[in-house]
């Protein structure tokens, strides 16, 4: 192996890499012995290729692309009262309403039976928008990702809060008010309830134009599978068939992941066990070694060893080194899972736990207890991410009560990800979140995501609205306030003007929270609605649809996601109506962990 791949690493193909700026090298004579070559072994003083990269995939090959793709869109928001515009660019309009018609919007068989897609465009209920979402490498269909929305410029648009955007296609980013080139490929489409920051103070001067955008959480939904290859640096049949065997022998098994199609591509299938992670067998890909030989795979593993403890490190990479070279490398991991670096320690055990060691599963439970590491909530997300260790439930369950609401709320997720569900309960509100409810003796805390999926949690059991209360949105969208009513044995409420005098008489005067609403479109008040003062009660009737239940009553107020949200931190944060500290989930940051490697082609357009 040593030999084939010291014969497809000659020195032209390094010197024309280090001229590209591929990889640095002191000077292309100066071959590693590792690699066949006859020089000397690059020093520490002159190596210019980082130790996460030395010897991997990604020292010889990228991703094709150049990593994500930025895709873009127009659609139509509906549901927003007298807050949308009637403004259209002539261009974008005219391929509005061709969509619109293609998708029997308006007809009988459609969506908006008797409205025509002008008629739609040209209400103050709606807006047109720019959809903008962004697909990383390989993406299969069906997966789903959050887009952004923004109302165009120069348009009377007012705020984008309490719509939602109808289905419409994304494609490669054209520009804003561009229509999609004639051919252009189809690769997600966006929908959904827009999310606006729910910390934006409309009544505040200069806050009003962060109104007129918003997000749509999970709304995107790839259509057609991005591509997922290798492209190397420079075409050397050798390499890329000594690339596509190291990745078949570590992942491919019983079916072949990598197959070379020519001297520079290299097509990679997404293994079963990375389903639903496939970002994480991209890096793995990247970062595994090309030699196979048992010597130098042990030395390697020691060599990352000594690395991964020395200042500045890049631990990470490293220690996805170690877990991509699979099962071999337990032991001399074991041998740093009680380092005194403690970034050392984390990572080690890391992998370890990553390739089913039982004792690394210890080392991050230790991790996990330790209040104030900042090991602590990655630890917590390891374990949550791993199954077959049960012994860290119990662990969990202790830090749903921790002083610290980010760790309770990372030990929740963690559970919810090894579905267990001894501490928590789950209601769905209606189609558009989940509601779940914590059992905790702690302080109260509502936690509310902002990504990927819609959901509220309630720490702490029985959270209440304070009992005088009087709250009102800065819009005055929706209204809450205690109220003297009477009720029935059951505890429903009855107006006495319509019961009989027996009914009358067993009525009792009960105190409940009275909530209404604005409509949208016509300004008028909705009928009030009375419950309990519980909070969990709120939000199911806050996000309910304004549709009949088998009793005939209407079941809710049928307010977004986001709408919901706002509500619950004004009044946990502003008035106080709530005594809980409200948390909103901080935005992911996507790590540049593909390599760069140049695009192929347009990808936009058919092939």
């Amino acid at each position: 192996m040593i030999d084939e791949l010291g014969q497809a690493m000659s020195a032209r193909t390094l010197l024309l890499w280090a001229l590209a700026g591929g990889v640095a090298l002191g000077c292309a004579g100066c071959l590693p012995e590792e690699w066949g070559g006859k020089g000397t072994s690059l020093t520490e003083e002159t190596r210019e290729i980082p130790p996460e990269v030395e010897g991997t995939v990604s020292e010889f090959a990228g991703v094709v692309g150049g990593g994500s793709l930025l895709l873009d869109g127009h659609g139509l928001v509906v549901g927003l009262g007298r807050n949308g515009s009637a403004e259209a660019p002539p261009q974008l309009k005219k391929y509005l309403v061709e969509y619109m018609l293609k998708q029997k919007v308006g007809s009988a068989l459609g969506a908006a039976k008797g409205v025509t897609p002008s008629q739609m465009i040209a209400d103050k209920d709606t807006a047109i928008v720019r959809i903008v979402g962004v697909l990383p490498p390989g993406a299969p269909a069906g997966w789903t990702f959050d887009v952004q929305v923004t109302s165009l410029a120069r348009t009377g648009t007012r705020s984008l809060d309490g719509g939602t955007l109808y289905p419409f296609p994304l494609h490669v980013a054209q520009g804003v008010g561009r229509p999609p080139a004639s051919g252009a490929r189809e690769w997600a489409m966006a929908e959904g309830s827009v999310f606006v920051n729910p910390f934006i103070d409309p009544t505040k001067p200069g806050t009003t134009s962060r109104l007129r955008e918003g997000r749509i959480i999970g709304g995107g939904k790839v259509t057609e599978a991005r591509p997922l290859r290798l492209i190397l640096r420079e075409p050397d049949y050798a390499l890329c068939n000594v690339i596509q065997r190291r990745v078949n022998q570590r992942f491919g098994q019983p079916r072949r992941v990598a197959n070379a199609k020519n001297p520079s591509i290299i097509e990679l299938r997404i293994p079963p066990e990375f389903r639903d992670n496939y970002e994480h067998f991209v890096e793995l890909a990247l970062h595994l070694p090309l030699q196979s030989d048992p010597g130098r795979w042990e030395a390697r593993a020691r060599e990352i060893a000594d690395q991964i403890t020395k200042p500045g490190a890049n631990q990470d990479g490293l220690a996805l080194v170690w877990e991509a070279m699979g099962n071999p490398v337990i032991e001399v991991c074991r041998q740093v899972y009680a380092s005194r670096n403690p970034g050392a320690a984390f990572h080690a055990a890391r992998t370890g736990i990553r390739l089913k060691d039982r004792m690394a599963g210890d080392v991050l439970i230790r991790f996990a207890e330790t209040a104030g590491s900042p090991f602590q909530i990655p630890a917590i997300e390891e374990l949550g991410r791993n199954r077959w260790l049960i012994r860290s439930v119990p662990t969990l369950r202790r830090l749903i009560d921790d002083p610290s609401e980010l760790v309770r709320i990372a030990a929740y997720e963690a559970l919810v990800h090894l579905g267990d569900t001894s501490l928590v309960t789950r209601v769905h509100v209606g189609t558009e979140f989940v509601l779940d409810l914590v059992k905790s003796a702690r302080s109260y805390v509502i936690y509310a995501t902002q990504s990927r999926e819609k959901r509220i949690v309630l720490f702490g059991r029985d959270m209440s609205v304070r009992r005088r209360v009087f709250f009102s949105t800065p819009d005055d969208l929706v209204t809450l306030c205690n109220k003297t009513v009477l009720a029935d044995k059951t505890g429903r409420v009855v107006d006495p003007k319509t019961a009989t005098p027996e009914q009358r008489a067993a009525l009792r005067p009960t105190e409940r929270l009275m909530a209404f609403r604005v409509i949208p479109r016509s300004g008028g008040i909705s009928e009030p609605f009375y419950m309990d003062f519980h909070v969990r009660t709120l939000i199911d009737k806050l996000g309910q649809p304004a549709l009949q239940d088998t009793s005939g009553r209407i079941r809710g107020l049928s307010l977004t996601y986001g709408q919901v949200v706002s509500i619950l931190h004004r009044m946990c944060e502003v008035e106080k109506d709530i005594p809980a500290k409200f948390v909103l989930q901080p935005l992911p940051g996507r790590a540049r962990i593909l390599r760069t490697g140049p695009t192929v082609g347009r990808p936009d357009m058919p092939s």
